[in-house]
């Protein structure tokens, strides 16, 4: 029996005159001057602690899915177990490189990229191997529920 999980629109980021902000429940955050990459970090950082909620998410076979949608259903459906913080660090670093791609385009060659950026971290061979295990199990997840294979 399929799992249902209901995935939340992720909020994206907004510009007020020169600053930029996220809207999350109703509530502005602002995020720095538009344009610097502060901006960004600090958007990562908000919406990956807005994706580790408890709510439930559900993707449905078929429809067109973006990366950060695809991680927040994972980190929601995994809930909290022994590596969960090593998926943080995993899917983070995954998020650095492809937030806002489709998961449908998601291949062997964006993996590779995905590596080095674990290379380029400092990670040894042991914990890349490790992170790259736990990336490819997000999408393993996402082919099991709509029947594809991805990496």
């Amino acid at each position: 029996m399929t799992k249902t999980v209901t995935v939340p629109q992720v909020p994206q980021i907004r510009r007020d005159r020169d600053y930029a902000y996220v809207r999350i429940n109703g509530r502005k955050i602002q995020l720095g001057k538009w344009g610097t990459p502060e901006v960004e970090k600090a958007y990562r950082r908000i919406i990956f602690s807005w994706a580790s909620n408890p709510a439930i998410a559900r993707i449905k076979p078929g429809e067109q899915v973006i990366l950060d949608e695809l991680c927040l259903a994972f980190v929601n459906a995994r809930g909290n177990n022994n590596d969960y913080g090593n998926y943080n660090s995993a899917i983070e670093v995954l998020l650095s490189v492809y937030s806002g791609e489709l998961v449908e385009s998601f291949d062997f060659s964006h993996l590779e990229v995905v590596r080095d950026q674990f290379l380029k971290r400092g990670y040894c061979r042991s914990q890349i191997n490790k992170l790259t295990s736990m990336v490819r199990s997000v999408f393993s997840d996402y082919a099991g529920m709509c029947g594809g294979r991805l990496c």
